[in-house]
């Protein structure tokens, strides 16, 4: 077999990204790669991430000491990154998995053959802090990468998809792109999750911030009188906290691994919550992990009016959408999602089988072995 490396590009801290080590699970499932590798800035915890991804199989390679808050680090690594794909003598396939990273791998790509499969974890030219300026260099970035240098493109929903195809039209890399939903690793643990807590508790999961209805989840919860287990980390945790210090059914939780989570989600959840402000085009076109978390736990959930979480959802009658962010229109919702938790609801089933864990590592798989042939 021809000697390959399969190296990622993923410059930031947030190396616990569940979607990347997926990813490189599924480039060592096909075979087809002698070597895996993770190219990023170190972080605080770089010794622990290290051990994570040797426990997959994989190498991970920090590139620099500067941090990633300070923009000349950014351009060393990424100048780092260019000499270490280079350096390789052996075939390259390299995923990138955010926009600015295109830059030295095209870069790179011109001087040696690499094929380039690239992972945008989100809408790139269409988040909320990609905007203006910015937004259009992100589109110039993206529109040479996709016509002339990028092998295969992996998007996280058909909502995404189309996106990309509206903004750029149906060129090859973005037409004939795979889709890989961003879901959890589901096992038959049926470990209790050991917390006085309800047997029907509405649930936030992931990351404490602005534009995630957390301020309207709240209210709604505070108004009801019943249990709303938040559970993450983020900017936003110290002002839950002092709200959830005068009132005892807000209970916050640090973030779980994923068989706790899934513990919490089956055995304590009624009601599972996917609030976006949908401003931007990227949160529009959401299907958030956690959203495929509360479907594989068999909780209802609310989610925000727009992209493939509100299509499967109705699809599937898993809960119900909210098309106005009102409190009103919330309370009303949880109602919906709550009747469904009551009277069950065979949707959950036709839901996993079609987007369970193992079905979208074979499309992942596939990719692999289409580029590599």
């Amino acid at each position: 077999m021809e000697s390959i490396t399969n190296i990622h590009i993923y410059p930031t801290h947030g190396l616990h990204e569940s979607r990347i080590k997926r990813s490189m699970k599924a480039a060592k499932s096909s075979g087809r790669f002698n070597k895996i590798a993770l190219l990023a800035l170190p972080g605080e915890n770089h010794h622990n991430v290290l051990h994570e991804y040797s426990e997959i199989g994989c190498n991970i390679e920090f590139l620099g000491k500067a941090r990633q808050s300070a923009s000349i680090g950014k351009l060393l690594y990424l100048a780092h990154t260019l000499l270490y794909l280079l350096s390789h003598r052996e075939s390259l396939v390299v995923n990138v998995h955010n926009w600015y990273s295109l830059i030295p791998v095209m870069l790179a790509s011109i001087l040696r053959n690499i094929k380039i499969i690239y992972e945008p974890h989100e809408v790139e030219f269409g988040t909320s802090y990609s905007l203006g300026f910015r937004s259009f260099i992100i589109s110039i970035v993206e529109r040479i990468s996709l016509r002339h240098f990028i092998t295969a493109t992996v998007f996280v929903g058909e909502a995404v998809k189309r996106g990309y195809i509206k903004k750029y039209g149906k060129l090859y890399s973005i037409s004939e792109a795979t889709i890989v939903y961003s879901v959890p690793q589901t096992t038959d643990d049926t470990t209790y999750y050991n917390q006085m807590l309800p047997k029907d508790a509405g649930v936030y999961v992931g990351l404490f911030a602005r534009g995630r209805g957390l301020e309207l989840l709240v209210q709604a919860y505070i108004k009801t009188g019943r249990t709303l287990l938040l559970v993450g980390h983020g900017d936003m945790r110290s002002e839950l906290e002092n709200i959830a210090s005068k009132h005892s059914n807000i209970r916050i939780l640090p973030s779980l691994k994923e068989g706790e989570l899934q513990a919490l989600l089956s055995q304590c959840c009624s009601v599972g919550f996917s609030l976006m402000d949908t401003s931007s085009l990227s949160n529009r076109c959401a299907s958030p992990n956690k959203f495929f978390a509360y479907i594989f736990a068999g909780v209802p959930v609310v989610v925000s009016g727009y992209g493939d979480q509100a299509r499967i959802t109705e699809e599937y009658n898993l809960g119900a959408c909210l098309k106005q962010q009102s409190l009103e229109s919330l309370l009303t919702a949880i109602e919906q999602a709550t009747a469904i938790y009551q009277e069950g609801c065979r949707g959950f089933d036709e839901a996993k089988a079609l987007y369970n864990y193992e079905a979208q590592q074979i499309c992942m798989i596939n990719t692999y072995l289409k580029v590599t042939q």
